[in-house]
């Protein structure tokens, strides 16, 4: 053969090895594990559960309030992804954190102490891992 045809087919396999790892990243990263559970807390304790599984979409708001300080987050559950679409909180970084199915991440909003975590099926939430004081 050929330089030029090694080159190109040299070319071209490592192109479609790229194309294939990149779509394997793009479907484990964006798909919701079977059996995802999505946990709110809000100041260490579990507000709600939601079955991320279930084809539902939701939305609702939980208000926060210490002392003085009054807040709220809107949260959304739609295609089995869970997300924060408003707050009242000062830089917004739990809206920029985006939509998620994945249990990669939790979403937080540390003015108004929540947190949002998604544990696979065959985790127990009730575990405990660490306590500090």
């Amino acid at each position: 053969m050929k330089k030029e045809t090694l080159g190109a087919i040299l070319k071209f396999t490592i192109f479609m090895v790229f194309l294939v790892c990149l779509i394997l990243v793009f479907i484990q990263y964006f798909k919701a594990p079977k059996g995802a559970y999505a946990y709110i807390y809000q100041d260490g304790t579990l507000l709600y559960e939601f079955d991320l599984s279930r084809p539902e979409t939701k939305e609702f708001t939980i208000e926060y309030q210490q002392g003085s300080q009054i807040g709220y987050n809107t949260i959304q559950i739609k295609e089995h992804k869970i997300g924060i679409i408003e707050a009242d909180c000062p830089d917004k970084t739990c809206m920029h954190m985006g939509m998620t199915g994945s249990a990669s991440f939790p979403i937080t909003c540390l003015p108004h102490k929540l947190i949002i975590e998604i544990h696979e099926d065959d985790t127990n939430v009730n575990d405990v891992d660490v306590i500090t004081h």
